[in-house]
């Protein structure tokens, strides 16, 4: 697999280059603000009710582990 290389080799802890590595994530405290963050969630729910009725305030909509292609 390919290391990530952006910009300073020091801009990860080894911890979170392990991660990365292990999940394919990164939590990065700060890296915008919360609002943002929210906002983005609202948007992304959005699109899960519209396209595949997956809703937030629903579990037993949470069922469909790959959602089909539409």
């Amino acid at each position: 697999m390919a290391r990530l290389q952006v910009g300073r080799a020091d801009m990860l802890t080894a911890e979170q280059h392990d991660e990365f590595q292990a999940t394919g994530l990164l939590r990065l405290e700060g890296a915008f603000p919360a609002a943002t963050a929210e906002a983005m969630c609202d948007r992304l729910w959005e699109f899960l009710a519209s396209r595949y009725a997956i809703h937030r305030d629903e579990r037993s909509t949470w069922t469909v582990e790959k959602p089909a292609n539409q």
